[in-house]
């Protein structure tokens, strides 16, 4: 829930505020953050404009994706070393630097950090596991389209993702 992260979205002016301060506020469209996002900014990317910062494009050019770069922002428990030293390929890693500042850097536990950083239990594979769980790959009639159920289908506008989460 966005309350509880602290992130309410983008700063939009409403319409009866008008003037000067709404156009700056419209052109800048600053991400509002959280205390713990806005430490993590100031620590780890304290050059970034405001603007920058508020950019999708800069946010996935600058996404964590390594080893090294997530050793320096964060204390990664035993399970997460392992995992990225052995999972190699197997488990890519990407996280957008807003979404790197909702992670507890202290709490390997924390819901959005155990959705984003793997650890060596996903590198077991189970007898009767299957690589394709969801059966996507049978049930995706045309690329672009997964039909999962009966009466609808799901359509991936981009085959893009801005971060890796776990259970994707």
């Amino acid at each position: 829930m966005l309350a509880d992260t602290g992130f309410t979205g983008l700063a939009q002016p409403t319409p009866a505020a008008g003037g000067l301060a709404a156009e700056r506020l419209t052109a800048r469209r600053v991400m509002r953050m959280n205390p713990q996002g806005r430490r993590f900014r100031r620590a780890c990317f304290p050059e970034v404009s405001d603007r920058e910062w508020s950019d999708w494009k800069w946010q996935v050019r600058n996404r964590i994706q390594t080893a090294d770069a997530l050793r320096r922002m964060l204390n990664l428990s035993l399970e997460e070393e392992k995992a990225l030293e052995l999972g190699g390929g197997l488990l890519p890693m990407a996280i957008t630097p807003h979404y790197m500042g909702l992670i507890d850097p202290l709490n390997p536990e924390q819901p959005i950090r155990r959705a984003m950083i793997p650890t060596v239990y996903e590198l077991r594979k189970c007898p009767g596991e299957a690589d394709d769980p969801l059966g996507e790959e049978h049930q995706s009639p045309v690329p672009g389209m997964v039909h999962r159920y009966p009466d609808r289908v799901l359509l991936m506008a981009t085959d893009f993702c801005s971060a890796y989460c776990r259970y994707c």
